[in-house]
């Protein structure tokens, strides 16, 4: 779900209290707010305050942050992802049927088998709809992708890169019409690595995987051009307030003489 600031040791205590039994629970904790600065679990009632706009904050989450944090087998991030993009609302999941489901990239058919059996469940409908009813966001976020050279392939990122994260540089794969994936397999198409790459360096290596340096990604995407324009255009804007620092530094100047 990604709710910043709401760790797993609050989940962990809530879980074992009973708190928590489902993912829509955790939406509805406001209602136990004595309790739980009571038992010491919330321990001022700052950080209450604190941890229940977190959670608020949460329902505004794009859908496959909600899909991920089901945790169906075989759907982790960057699966849910891909699945969102065909089945913009989770609600549609509960429509989808296996072979539906099997028409998404990466979506094998024990992966589609899980997702069918979890939607399909009558305790999860019940625990969609309390999630839809306590204004859980559903629908994923509408992103224009930019057509590239990645668009379609799919993209290990590994390592550390010289200027970018790995959080940065997914998003920018992903902008440009890429899929990015935590594990090298024989459906990887570039493997971008940065230092201490590691095993996933070695495996694509061994697989004879294009691996690519971090700038070598801007070329592949086409953006190195539109970098140095936008730091030429950087320091146009740096030179031009330069002088115009310095020309009102000689009218102070001039003032003070008067």
């Amino acid at each position: 779900m990604d709710i910043k600031g709401f760790g797993t040791v609050y989940i962990e205590e809530l879980v074992r209290l009973g708190y928590i039994k489902d993912i829509a629970d955790i939406f509805e904790l406001k209602d136990h707010r004595e309790e739980l600065i009571e038992q010491g679990i919330i321990r001022k009632r700052k950080e209450y305050r604190q941890a229940l706009e977190t959670i608020e904050k949460a329902k505004e989450n794009d859908a496959y942050m909600l899909l991920t944090g089901f945790g169906i087998p075989n759907v982790g991030k960057a699966a849910a992802k891909t699945i969102m993009k065909r089945f913009p609302s989770i609600l549609d999941l509960e429509d989808a049927d296996r072979d539906a489901l099997m028409e998404v990239d990466d979506v094998g058919e024990v992966s589609a088998d899980c997702i069918f059996r979890f939607f399909h469940d009558e305790k999860n409908k019940e625990m969609i709809a309390r999630l839809k009813s306590l204004g859980v966001n559903m629908e994923a976020e509408e992103t224009e992708t930019i057509d590239s050279a990645v668009s379609g392939k799919t993209v290990v990122i590994t390592g550390t890169l010289p200027t970018l994260g790995r959080k940065e540089a997914a998003e920018l794969v992903e902008k440009y019409g890429g899929k990015v994936s935590g594990s090298v397999s024989k459906k990887t198409d570039y493997v971008v690595a940065g230092e201490s790459a590691g095993s996933k360096l070695t495996k694509a290596q061994e697989l004879g995987i294009t691996v690519l340096t971090e700038a070598e990604l801007f070329v592949l995407l086409g953006i190195s051009e539109r970098m140095e324009n936008s730091v030429a255009n950087k320091l146009d804007s740096l030179f031009a307030t330069q002088i115009f620092v310095s020309e009102q530094n000689k009218y102070l100047l001039w003032q003070t003489e008067i």
